[in-house]
C-alpha cells in the first residue's frame, strides 16, 4: 500500500485521493517514470467504475484494470492486507476518536 486516505465513506473521491497520496509519497512510481510506472487494480465497486475516477486515472497517465466480479482471489495480496490490518490493528483496540 503506498496511498491512502481515512474516512467513514469508501467514495471515488477518497479513492482518488488515495491514489494521488501514493503518487505524491513515492515519486519512483509516478506516472512520468515509465520504467515503474504503476497499474491500478481495482475491484468493481461502484468507486472505482464511476467515470470520475477512471478519468483522474486517465490524467495521471496510469492503467486501470479490475479484476472480474466475484473473484476476490484475483486482488489475493490486498484482500490479505485488509485481512491482517483488521485482526491485528483494528478489532483488538477501542478507539476513543476517529
Amino acid at each position: 500500500m503506498v496511498g491512502y486516505c481515512f474516512d467513514l465513506s469508501a467514495v471515488k473521491e477518497n479513492a482518488i485521493i488515495s491514489i494521488e497520496n501514493g503518487l505524491v509519497s513515492h515519486k519512483e512510481i509516478s506516472p512520468g517514470n515509465n520504467k515503474n510506472k504503476p497499474i491500478i487494480r481495482a475491484d468493481n465497486g461502484s468507486q472505482y467504475t464511476s467515470n470520475a475516477f477512471r478519468k483522474s486515472m486517465s490524467v495521471l497517465g496510469l492503467k486501470l484494470e479490475h479484476i472480474a466480479c466475484n473473484t476476490p482471489e484475483q486482488n489475493g495480496h490486498i484482500e490479505s492486507f485488509h485481512k491482517t490490518l483488521k485482526k491485528e490493528y483494528i478489532w483488538p483496540y477501542d478507539f476513543r476518536t476517529y
